[in-house]
């Protein structure tokens, strides 16, 4: 069968294909869309002909059903997901008592009536009736099809339900039902039972408490989760009903009684309490006031915002109306809904109504008397417009206000005079600002009016701000007093500014805010959503002016205030939305090549699917199939894909892709061995996920990116807490923590607590398994680390222990660490012949190429470490030219080795001898190169020692103020990271420093 474009091209309607595209349309649904459908996608009356007719033939040629299929409400998915979903469950009050004052036959009627009076209402709200259980109705919204507002929907169709049920009749008795509504994650989609037992399943607690909820309801009235509350955004007035035990549940639950509708369709005021300053939107705010200042010269303008939902239209239009509320103006507010889609002038209906006032309780005569009052203050003349208004409002007519005999057509186009004369008295007593939100959910006629408004307007002091989403093409955007903006992404330094703002001006720590900012793409919506998610975690606490990490932040789920307008999107794409899936399981970013090799689709049926992804704007393409590369628009909606998954569809396909990631592309592999390692890490094959986040951690310390090196191995080491105890995984631990110890050292400094806690840990399990070969690297860490902390008996103990241990293997490259280790903790207790002499055996055993095989397990190269450090020693011992020519020649000899961490340990100490010898020039030489090296290559041991050393030098050479606030700055950050034995020095030429200052 052809796909949707090649139809529409076969009966010359292809200039349509995008828009179809867009709107998830398909060949299976064609049958199914009315002329009102297509007269909102925007298809003129000669092409909805066209298309209607043709789809009628498309219908006759489909072959029949083999089999009669049970009537359902909704479509069922065939394979089940993880989703959010709000559960309905109406239940019949007093049905037991009922059935025993009526007849069966006519309790059978009622019952009938009442599902049926439940189905079309729910159906009118596009829930799922799930189930019929006796006079119970179990339903779904969220289901099939995801809304963005499907708690919303819950409510509204639950408050409706009551009130219809109330007005029907069952033999005389009055029937009333009770409603409990959740919300939560379930798993949905499994297909249970077989012909009339048939059903859809639903496995999760949210049906069961909606159930509950519905027994702590009254006789006609409605009672909702906590969860569900937090979704409707003040669309509703609520009574908490108290903290309730719930049967079945752990604890008391708090549960609100609906009492009706907030008066007002506002939807953006009502879901904000408190309205964020404006953020990023100075260029775009500035516009509207210049087309209102050319509307006040009876030069009419219209602006239409263009953007997707939450990118902030309504807070603009708030901002706009905050800057004009200083000047004479009158306001015209007008909302269209999703829930009113087919609804004649329902905006301009629930505009009036707010504007005379009703309230629920008012008569017909007390309405027709403030419609009457709002006609005489707008217009003046009321004898005309009065019955007009009062027909639409559904204000039945009096002896004084009779309704008119016209026809249709007649009363529809005098209503519209009416109502464009309104507005044209409105603007002759001072400008208007007249305000269409969402017109993408317009009816027909409201959409026809608004076109008049766009034509009316030109000369009259009007302007018309459009709020609507890009799928809405407006008729009159081509008009010459018609102006088109179109709202983007904030760039990151407002995104932070805002995320600021909702954080109360305390600074969030940099992790944190990193995450927000990179899974909200600059959306408003997203960041104020996914902060208040943070904020509400119990993961923040305050400290002073910031908040701090009470605990290591780990995978958040998506803000439950975003989940059904997310999947929403999802669900609008159709068979699209399985590549999509596979798509999200890859990662933010996936090529064609990788998903034709898991999508098992052909190529055309592929491409098809991925073209309806790019039009619907969820993802971007760069390039062209084969070679093309895709990438979701927004990471959120990314992870919503991938988090309807279920857990094990989501593990096969990550091994899947780790298996053709190995087949097809090596390359990758070899580059990025971190995501070969997430794939496996995620698809449970946790053996080989330890081999690969080991592998990446090796790699990223050879391109010195300490942090990522840390992280992996982070990962490794708790999957490895995951794994069985047995030989292979102590030795595969132990691995871990020899290398987590060597880049931590290079990361956070020798002498940093976590780089004792990783080496014990080694240590530890080294004696354990008794692998007396990788004992060493383990003691020469622990060495190290107790001689920079000053700790130097236990690094004399150590170091003894060491050097036997090397003399017991017979190892030269092992002799020449523990020489190194051995000749720096005698320096530091002043024993120098003793160092030197050391220093000279290691120099003496070094071999280059034997010890190159090894820098990966040492982390350092000790030949010239052996060098400089022997070279200081014999400077203290009164020889300053050998001094000078071993450090010389330790600069050279790791200028070739290209071994950054043994080259910045080198470049400090050539600083640090040419203080000692008090040569100025050539210590701040010396100084600045070791800095800006250890800064590059991100060395932070290093690097608060080069800052020192400037300092030194700066004060030296008269900077004295400067030269002591690097001096102070170098010995904070000693200080922090565990360098004690180099702190009395540094304090020493600290108080030189204060010396010449003369602050004694």
């Amino acid at each position: 069968m052809p796909d949707i474009g090649d139809w529409l091209a076969s009966i010359r309607l292809e200039q349509y294909r995008q828009t179809f595209l867009k709107n998830g349309i398909d060949l299976d649904v064609v049958d199914e869309l009315t002329d009102a459908d297509l007269k909102e996608l925007g298809l003129s009356l000669g092409d909805r002909k066209r298309f209607l007719r043709a789809a009628a033939t498309l219908a006759r040629q489909s072959p029949p059903p083999t089999a009669a299929l049970r009537p359902s409400v909704s479509p069922i998915h065939s394979e089940a997901e993880r989703r959010q979903l709000t559960v309905m469950f109406c239940d019949l009050v007093g049905s037991t008592a009922l059935s025993a004052r009526l007849d069966p036959e006519d309790l059978r009627q009622s019952i009938v009536a009442y599902r049926a009076c439940a189905t079309e209402i729910v159906g009118r709200y596009d829930g799922f009736v799930a189930k019929y259980m006796g006079d119970g109705v179990l339903v779904y919204f969220g289901y099939p099809q995801a809304h963005e507002e499907d708690a919303e929907r819950a409510v509204r169709a639950g408050l409706a339900v009551v009130e219809a049920v109330d007005r029907l009749d069952a033999a005389g008795e009055h029937l009333a039902v009770r409603i409990g509504i959740a919300t939560g994650l379930v798993v949905v989609g499994d297909i249970i039972g077989t012909g009339e037992a048939e059903e859809c399943s639903v496995v999760g607690e949210t049906p069961n408490l909606a159930a509950r909820l519905q027994e702590l309801a009254g006789s006609g009235t409605v009672v909702i989760a906590e969860a569900t509350r937090a979704l409707l955004r003040g669309q509703f007035k609520l009574e908490s009903i108290g903290l309730r035990p719930i049967k079945g549940f752990s604890g008391a639950a708090e549960a609100f009684r609906v009492l009706g509708e907030v008066r007002g369709d506002d939807r953006f005021e009502a879901g904000h309490a408190t309205v964020l300053p404006l953020v990023g939107r100075d260029r775009e705010l500035a516009l509207l006031v210049d087309r209102w200042t050319q509307a006040k010269a009876n030069k009419g303008q219209v602006v239409l915002l263009e953007g997707e939902a939450g990118i902030g239209k309504s807070r603009l239009a708030v901002a706009l109306r905050e800057r004009l509320c200083r000047e004479p103006h009158s306001l015209l507010r007008y909302f269209a809904s999703p829930y009113y889609v087919n609804s004649a002038l329902r905006p301009v209906i629930a505009q009036l109504e707010q504007e005379a006032g009703f309230e629920r309780e008012d008569s017909s005569v007390v309405k027709l008397a403030k419609l009457r009052a709002l006609i005489a203050e707008q217009m003046g003349e009321v004898s005309e417009a009065l019955p007009l208004l009062a027909e639409l409002l559904g204000i039945p007519g009096t002896d004084r206000c009779p309704i008119l005999d016209l026809a249709p057509q007649q009363r529809k186009n005098r209503t519209v005079d009416v109502l464009i004369a309104q507005l044209a008295r409105l603007a002759a007593k001072q400008p208007v600002l007249l305000v269409l939100e969402d017109a993408h959910w317009l009816d027909a006629s409201s959409l026809e009016l608004f076109g008049l408004f766009v034509n009316q307007i030109r000369q009259l002091p009007v302007l018309l701000v459009i709020t609507h989403r890009p799928e809405f093409v407006p008729p009159w955007r081509s008009y010459r007093h018609v102006t088109k903006v179109v709202l983007n992404r904030l760039e990151r330094v407002h995104a932070q500014l805002l995320v600021e703002r909702l954080a109360g001006g305390k600074a969030l720590p940099a992790g944190v805010l990193d995450y927000i900012l990179a899974n909200t793409d600059g959306v408003p919506l997203y960041l104020e959503e996914l902060t208040k998610t943070m904020l509400e975690s119990g993961l923040l606490e305050v400290a002073g002016d910031q908040f701090g990490l009470t605990a290591h932040m780990p995978p958040l789920a998506i803000p439950v205030t975003l989940y059904d307008s997310l999947m929403a999107r999802l669900d609008r794409l159709g068979k699209a939305k399985v590549v999509a899936q596979i798509g999200a399981c890859i990662g933010r970013e996936f090529s064609y090549e990788l998903i034709a090799a898991l999508a098992a689709l052909n190529e055309h049926e592929l491409q098809r699917r991925l073209d309806q992804l790019v039009a619907t704007e969820l993802v971007f393409r760069r390039g062209s199939p084969p070679d093309a590369i895709y990438s979701f628009k927004h990471a959120l909606v990314r992870d919503t894909a991938y988090q309807s998954l279920l857990k094990s569809r989501r593990r096969e396909l990550h091994r899947r892709i780790a298996q053709v990631f190995e087949e097809l592309a090596p390359h990758v592999v070899f580059a990025q061995p971190e995501l070969l390692a997430h794939h496996l890490t995620e698809a449970g094959e946790l053996p080989q996920a330890v081999v690969f986040w080991h592998r990446a951690a090796e790699h990223a310390t050879e391109r010195a990116a300490n942090a990522e090196a840390v992280g992996h191995l982070a990962k490794a080491l708790d999957l490895l807490a995951q794994m069985p105890e047995n030989p292979e995984r102590f030795e595969l631990e132990l691995t871990l923590l020899i290398t987590m110890g060597r880049v931590l050292t290079a990361a956070k400094g020798y002498g940093h607590p976590e780089v004792e806690r990783i080496y014990n840990r080694a240590l530890n399990l080294a004696e354990r398994i008794q692998e007396t070969p990788r004992l060493f690297p383990v003691l020469l860490g622990l060495t190290i680390h107790h001689a920079v902390r000053s700790e130097l008996s236990a690094a004399r103990d150590l170091g003894e222990r060491l050097l036997r241990l090397a003399q017991q293997i017979s190892d030269p490259v092992l002799v020449v660490e523990a020489s190194y280790a051995l000749g720096i903790t005698c320096s530091w207790r002043g024993e120098f012949a003793s160092a030197w002499k050391h220093f000279e055996h290691g120099i003496s055993q070094y071999d280059i190429a034997q010890h190159r095989a090894h820098l990966a397990l040492y982390g350092q190269d000790g030949g010239p470490i052996c060098l400089c450090r022997g070279g200081m020693a014999l400077w203290y011992l009164g020889h300053d030219h050998r001094a000078l020519e071993l450090m010389d020649e330790a600069l050279t000899m790791t200028a070739s080795l290209r071994h950054l961490f043994s080259r910045a340990y080198v470049l400090t100490w050539a600083a640090i001898l040419h203080v000692h010898r008090r040569d100025i020039a050539k210590a701040q030489g010396a100084a600045e190169l070791a800095l800006a090296f250890a800064a590059e290559h991100g060395f932070p041991f290093w690097h608060t020692q080069g800052v020192f050393l400037k300092g030194w030098a700066l004060a030296e050479q008269g900077l004295t103020a400067e030269g002591i606030e690097r001096l102070r700055d170098g010995l904070a950050g000693m200080q922090a990271i565990g360098s004690g034995m180099t702190a009395p020095w540094a304090m020493g030429l600290l108080a030189e420093a204060h010396g010449k200052a003369d602050r004694l």
